[in-house]
């Protein structure tokens, strides 16, 4: 995930599968919403030579230079729905936990939320939503995470980007358009700067806690709070958490919780 020199041969970095892999709900065991998701797994302290000889060639492997330990590695699990999900979970757990892999405090776990096979992309009711709904329940999404993600500059909360009067002011106007969420994300109306922004991967509006610059560059919501995980249960808690989500505000969305809360 960060660009930096190592020594590492190039045999251990390979690019994940742009594939998606259709499941159907009812094979699925535990991952019952049909929605595509990818998962980016960050571990440390492994054989990267057995990771690389047994991890499935559609899962992709990088070094993350953010990592404290050796042979730091973030493995990329391709856009997946219900069953396919479960399945290419449960086998790069358990290949990372067989070649040595570990987490430590340093490291985390990001979800994305596909946005290009729904309709998602050109809804700005529907990606607005999910922001405001965000931003009013993040204190309990911190909450319920170690210390270490709560103050991670990797994800921070959105109030430290998109500020509480600001928030408010939006959801008392119309419904900001895509490219008015974009300048709002980027804090500017430059379209020139604004394109520069969405063309660097390390843009320092990546590092939230919900990520927006990864839906106006590669069409998917990523989630960054999550501490590392090579639990494959907790992988997919985490998982039905958002879908569950993502489903309540494309449904039944209710302006009025979100401002109770």
């Amino acid at each position: 995930e960060h660009a930096c020199k190592v020594d590492e041969p190039r045999h251990l970095f390979r690019e994940v599968s742009s594939s998606f892999y259709k499941g159907k709900p009812n094979l699925a065991k535990e991952i019952k919403i049909p929605w595509f998701v990818g998962i980016e797994l960050e571990a440390v302290n492994g054989d990267a030579e057995i990771l690389n000889a047994k991890l499935d060639r559609k899962v992709g492997m990088d070094h993350d230079g953010s990592l404290q330990g050796r042979a730091p590695k973030e493995m990329q699990l391709p856009p997946s729905s219900n069953e396919k999900l479960e399945q290419v979970i449960r086998h790069t757990t358990r290949i990372a936990r067989n070649a040595g892999y570990k987490v430590n405090k340093t490291c985390g776990m990001h979800i994305h939320l596909d946005a290009t096979t729904n309709s998602m992309m050109n809804d700005h009711n529907l990606v607005f939503r999910l922001l405001s709904t965000y931003y009013a329940i993040e204190p309990v999404i911190f909450a319920m995470l170690p210390k270490s993600r709560r103050n991670n500059k990797y994800a921070l909360p959105l109030k430290s980007w998109i500020g509480e009067a600001k928030m408010l002011q939006m959801t008392r106007r119309p419904v900001p358009t895509i490219n008015e969420l974009r300048e709002i994300w980027y804090k500017t109306r430059d379209a020139g700067n604004i394109n520069v922004f969405r063309n660097n991967k390390w843009d320092t509006s990546r590092y939230h806690g919900f990520n927006l610059h990864a839906l106006f560059t590669r069409g998917t919501i990523e989630m960054r709070y999550f501490n590392g995980t090579l639990n494959r249960d907790k992988i997919i808690n985490w998982i039905n958490f958002h879908l569950t989500i993502f489903v309540w505000v494309r449904d039944h969305f209710d302006q009025n919780v979100i401002d109770a809360i």
